[in-house]
């Protein structure tokens, strides 16, 4: 009985059918992915904590994973009860008095000296009229689509249960998943392999972590100054200044221009300030938060994980708004990091030197010979070293043959040799050398 054995070039056609079949079957069912992503950011996040903890305890990881879902739910159940009604009436409060904005917008602009000699004037009648409408409409809108909405619940309950369970399970064999991944390595080229592996590990791990931290922290942050300085719906402002801040560059100054938009046509400014000058507490409050946010917060939890052009931020954030949504938002950047830490690491194999083959040759050897053997193992730079003066390296024809070598195999030969012969016959074919044996 024969055992099947696949020749070099069976092998890569093999692979490469591998890759296209798993890149078709990845596009084919990609809207089901969605949960898995999600599974695999919250393991990054998570995994380090749950590691920590079981490591420091004894205890099992899938106990720390279990009181980890005990927690995270009690803490959405807390905010459902306590955070989000406020936040519901906010929104609702703040969406009934953009007519009103709306038409100190109009006015502010009609009264300008300046555009009325331009000619200049806005009638956002009809925008007003399209949000009031909007908003009358609303509960008609939301009663005829009860069918489809309670759809798209019962599929994003069916999706969130499949993230739990995913999230679970990676959280628990993520260690081995690793280890397992790697067993794929061909044994030489493991160490290179992990260790590029730990780079984007690390990148990835600690963009995420920091965000969801730096989330907290800045909700938290313009929270308590907006409420401090008595700003309408203060909370709700602080929740989104932080969803913002996971979108850089783009997400802070809007939240800013948000914020310093509601202070300024605020009904009843505080401190007996004029609406002017609470908007500019507020654009020098977010200023303020977002220098320390930059050369404080940014730093101590991202240090510099990131290196990468704001240019391609904002293309890959807006490939990722345009691919993925929020989780698109979310990834576009860590993604990008992941791509250029590849990118560095082809370049550099691309324009790494190749190895030198060294062939040591004594007085009698075939140094043609020789370089045919040190070609077909693959070499391509190729070293002759001649310490004892090889005799046929004393040959004009010799060196004829070693340089029809090089330009047939386009491959590089040096000669190392003590003796003017050879070297002087190196010289006459342009090969490189290197004398006195060094």
């Amino acid at each position: 009985m024969r055992e099947i054995r696949f020749t070099k070039r069976a092998k890569e056609i093999t692979i490469w059918i591998s890759i296209a079949v798993i890149l078709y079957f990845l596009h084919s069912t990609a809207h089901l992915l969605t949960p898995f992503i999600w599974a695999i950011v919250a393991t990054y996040i998570f995994h380090p904590l749950v590691s920590f903890l079981s490591r420091e305890s004894g205890v099992p990881r899938a106990i720390w994973i279990i009181l980890l879902y005990i927690a995270a739910f009690s803490a959405v159940a807390w905010s459902l009860i306590n955070v989000v009604p406020i936040i519901r009436d906010q929104s609702l409060a703040l969406a009934n008095q953009v007519p009103y904005i709306l038409n100190q917008i109009e006015g502010i602009i009609n009264r300008n000296q300046m555009l009325r000699e331009w000619g200049i004037s806005v009638d956002l009648k009809q925008l007003e009229s399209q949000v009031v409408a909007l908003s009358d409409n609303f509960a008609d809108y939301a009663r005829r689509m009860a069918v489809p909405i309670l759809t798209v619940v019962i599929d994003k309950a069916v999706k969130f249960f499949i993230f739990l369970v995913a999230t679970f399970f990676l959280l628990l064999h993520a260690d081995h998943i690793k280890s397992s991944l790697l067993e794929f390595t061909p044994a030489p080229y493991r160490h290179e392999i992990e260790n590029l592996l730990r780079r984007i590990n690390d990148t990835l791990g600690a963009y995420l972590r920091s965000q969801l931290i730096l989330l907290a922290i800045m909700t938290i942050a313009t929270w308590i100054f907006l409420s401090a300085i008595h700003v309408q719906y203060a909370l709700l402002l602080g929740v989104l200044t932080g969803f913002l801040e996971l979108i850089p560059i783009i997400g802070p100054y809007t939240a800013g221009g948000i914020a310093v938009s509601v202070a300024l046509f605020q009904s009843n400014p505080p401190f007996g300030w004029s609406n002017f000058t609470l908007a500019a507490v507020v654009a020098l409050g977010y200023f303020i938060l977002r220098q320390l946010e930059d050369n404080l917060v940014i730093p101590f939890l991202i240090g510099r994980v990131v290196h990468l052009n704001p240019i391609i931020v904002i293309f890959f954030i807006m490939a990722g708004a345009s691919y993925g949504g929020i989780l698109g938002l979310l990834i576009a950047v860590p993604i990008a990091s992941v791509l250029r830490i590849i990118a560095q690491y082809l370049y550099s194999k691309i324009i790494a030197p190749e190895p030198a083959f060294f062939v040591t040759l004594s007085k009698d050897d075939n140094p043609i010979e020789q370089t045919i053997k040190a070609i077909q193992s693959g070499a391509r730079r190729i070293v002759l070293i001649s310490a004892e003066g090889n005799n046929a390296l004393r040959e004009h024809v010799t060196f004829q043959q070693l340089v029809n070598l090089m330009n047939t195999e386009d491959v590089e030969i040096t000669v190392i040799a003590p003796d003017s012969i050879t070297q002087a016959l190196a010289t006459a074919h342009g090969m490189k050398l290197n004398g006195n044996g060094c």
